[in-house]
């Protein structure tokens, strides 16, 4: 199926967007904003995960605001976690080269821009390539994060999910590494999209994602080419540019996006479907209610077994828990610094964010 870009119409609207974004360059000298300003001009890896809206950062309504130059956060300078990811770009990079790229051969370090030419719009910024025979097989991709935080989902054990995983697992020898053992391929989404583009974009089927977690933890992860995808991936991008993005249409507002709009006093009036879903939610709470009961109940019931010691140990002595009194803490008393600097207080304040709160209304059945 041919690509809605290729017509003449979109081909056409594509020039007059990409002259505003030229506009905006002529504007600024500053390299940070000039590389963000650039991204406007099509859609690169980072943005895959909110036009597939399985993104933390944003939704398709946002990643619109973005490529249409009405977000005021397009032109933001980077944040504190981009900043120091760039600064580490290169020490992981290296790390990387070190202990695991040599395996593979030839390699290109610095940094390349690729585009799809069927779909020129979409933009690749590949950290590295790995070579056989001068053609790329393999991109390597350089990541930082702060910790490995939760999924917010369980294993079959009952136990956290990850973020990340626990890494690759390679074969030494002499205290070098010669091969790969097994591979782990568990990272979060949003980097799992954008090397899929990367991987569509480049043509080859494998990637590594090299991260330092918490300054100190180096894993590395490997991502396989997922052909089917790609397809669907290609399909939103050229549906979303053209009909999004160039035709100036928004998409259909999340749940995350209707949270920060501004409501209006009206009614929708519920459907079967909604009839449906409420009924579900009723009963969903009645059991969160349910098990925050039992689960109350039986910490209740350890903490009583523990008494005044600090810690419940399994037969082994292995630790199952623990019951310690923690520090007190300090509390800043903002009520009486306002009676008694009422001036002061009023020069401190700042309004947030309108917000709407979503509350659940049980229908009786009288």
């Amino acid at each position: 199926m041919p690509f809605l870009f290729s017509s003449s119409h979109y081909t056409e609207l594509n020039h007059a967007h990409g002259d505003k974004v030229r506009a905006l360059l002529a504007e600024t000298t500053d390299e940070s904003e000039q590389f963000t300003i650039l991204r406007c001009a099509g859609i690169g890896g980072s943005d895959m995960a909110k036009l597939m809206n399985e993104s933390p950062w944003g939704t398709p309504f946002t990643l619109w605001q973005d490529k249409t130059l009405r977000s005021e956060r397009f032109g933001a300078a980077d944040n504190v976690f981009t900043h120091w990811g760039t600064i580490l770009e290169q020490p992981i990079k290296r790390e990387y080269w070190d202990l695991v790229g040599h395996i593979y051969g030839d390699h290109i370090d610095a940094n390349i821009s690729l585009v799809y030419p069927q779909l020129p719009i979409i933009q690749a910024n590949i950290d590295g390539l790995i070579l056989e025979k001068n053609k790329p097989v393999r991109i390597v991709e350089i990541k930082t994060a702060m910790l490995n935080s939760s999924t917010g989902q369980f294993n079959e054990y009952g136990q956290a999910k990850l973020n990340w995983g626990d890494g690759n697992i390679y074969q030494t020898e002499n205290d070098e590494v010669v091969g790969i053992a097994q591979e782990d391929s568990q990272v979060p989404r949003p980097y799992y999209l954008q090397v899929q583009l990367y991987m569509l974009v480049a043509r080859v089927e494998v990637a590594d994602i090299a991260v330092l977690i918490g300054h100190h933890d180096f894993r590395v992860f490997t991502i396989h080419a997922d052909h089917v995808l790609h397809q669907e991936m290609l399909e939103k991008i050229d549906e979303f540019w053209c009909r999004n993005v160039l035709d100036d249409n928004p998409p259909e507002l999340t749940a995350a996006d209707l949270d920060t709009e501004r409501s209006v006093s009206s009614k929708v009036k519920a459907n079967e479907s909604d009839m449906k879903v409420y009924n579900q939610l009723i009963s969903t709470r009645n059991q969160i209610k349910q098990l925050t009961a039992d689960k109350e109940q039986l910490e209740n019931k350890l903490k009583e077994r523990i008494g005044l010691s600090d810690m419940l140990t399994d037969p082994s002595g292995k630790p199952l828990c623990t019951y310690k009194t923690t520090a007190a803490r300090k509390t800043f008393d903002s009520a009486a610094f306002k009676k008694e600097n009422p001036k002061i207080y009023a020069k401190y304040l700042r309004d947030n964010t309108p917000s709407r709160r979503f509350l659940i209304k049980e229908v009786s059945d009288d």
